[in-house]
């Protein structure tokens, strides 16, 4: 716009240098077309602008990763005139939906409508905007514009997936490690430590099929009495300088995680605590698996948008840790301050996890401090796993 500004106000000295010189009635009629033309093409752009009209749809609100949602959108012209020059440009450019929102330009004929229609499919959870972000109304000269009033956008929310974990590395309030074997059908799930013969009266949930079917006799599982300890959850949610795509794959990988291990806890009856920090401390208590769907929701939403470190979260949170507890840190950052925090849990009784996100696809691109931080959690017991960039949540954990 601003070249054919430029160009244009060369060709008007030039046409009034020209009129100024030569009196003659071509001449004057080439001047007094340069004056009225953009006066013309700035009240035909005025014309479109009130007779513009568009939709925009979405098929879904909720998914779960991995889906797609299906976006339509239509500009109508209803007038026997073009649309000289429109611009539409979408939400989702500044998010990893941008392979799919890129800006359209274009003119449409009278009595035409022109749809789109994408077919997108949400590979990372996150709460996204879907929908029309500016409408430009441009004159056939290209030397004004208009923004266009559009509607609200539309919202999506992209669920992240929920990996059943066979086994996690807790342990009990007497240091020993929890090894669960959890009930999978409707209504079960608990703990049990034995599995003995079928006494009359027993539940049928609590058939053990695989051994029923090995000693041709009903065998029961016996739920077992152990003093579970309380397993407390932290999410580093500081921002990641990395690009849109990198942290996205990182963010999502840390919410699978932290899905995975509450999913865990919760199934199998194991009070938690969830701890985070956006613009403050925040934590979520919960004790039975009904409490997990809001858990879930929460995560689902969650910007990373932190200015505070994981481990200053840690050292907020320094009324709520317990003796003999679990603790268990997903980050996708590893520093010497963090190690601190967490050598202060081990010394305080806490069995802690570590469970790291790398930005990496390989341990040795990692740097030197992180390599030393990872080597000295190993000399003091603390549990890490380690995830790398193209690792999946459900191979690692």
């Amino acid at each position: 716009m601003l070249k054919n500004r430029i160009c244009y106000g060369i060709v008007f000295i030039i046409g009034m240098i020209l009129c100024y010189v030569y009196k003659s009635p071509a001449i004057s009629l080439f001047g007094y077309t340069l004056i009225f033309l953009p006066i013309a093409s700035l009240l035909y752009m005025l014309w479109v602008y009130a007779t513009l009209t568009y939709t925009q749809e979405v098929d879904k609100k909720f998914i779960t990763k991995g889906e797609s949602i299906r976006f339509l959108f239509s500009i109508h012209n209803e007038s026997r005139w073009v649309y000289p020059d429109i611009e539409v440009i979408f939400y989702g450019v500044d998010s990893i939906l941008n392979q799919y929102f890129e800006s359209k330009c274009m003119s449409i004929g009278g009595r035409e409508k022109k749809t789109y229609d994408y077919q997108v499919q949400c590979k990372y959870r996150g709460y996204y905007e879907i929908g029309i972000r500016q409408i430009y109304v441009k004159d056939f000269l290209g030397l004004f514009r208009i923004s266009c009033k559009v509607m609200n956008p539309k919202f999506v929310t992209v669920y992240p997936r929920i990996i059943p974990l066979r086994y996690f590395p807790l342990l009990d309030q007497d240091g020993q490690n929890l090894d669960i074997e959890r009930e999978t059908s409707i209504g079960g799930g608990g703990l049990f430590s034995s599995i003995r013969p079928y006494v009359y009266g027993d539940s049928m949930k609590q058939v053990h099929w695989k051994m029923t079917a090995k000693k041709q006799e009903l065998m029961m599982k016996e739920r077992q009495s152990v003093s579970v300890s309380h397993t407390y959850l932290f999410l580093d949610l500081t921002k990641h300088p990395y690009d849109i795509e990198r942290n996205t794959v990182i963010e999502d990988k840390l919410i699978e995680c932290m899905v995975a291990v509450s999913y865990y806890c919760l199934r199998n009856s194991m009070p938690i605590q969830f701890i985070y920090h956006t613009k403050k401390l925040m934590t979520y208590s919960a004790r039975e698996e009904n409490a997990f769907h809001m858990l879930y929701k929460e995560l689902s939403e969650l910007k990373f948008d932190s200015e505070i470190a994981l481990e200053e979260v840690i050292a907020l949170s320094l009324s709520q840790r317990a003796i003999r507890s679990n603790q268990v840190l997903i980050t996708a950052k590893v520093t010497y301050g963090l190690y601190q925090q967490v050598e202060a849990l081990v010394r305080e009784g806490c069995h802690v996890i570590v469970v790291y996100v790398s930005p990496y696809e390989d341990k040795l691109e990692e740097d030197e401090v992180c390599q030393s931080v990872l080597k000295a959690l190993y000399k003091l017991s603390v549990v890490c796993i380690y995830m790398g960039f193209e690792d999946e949540p459900e191979k690692v954990l």
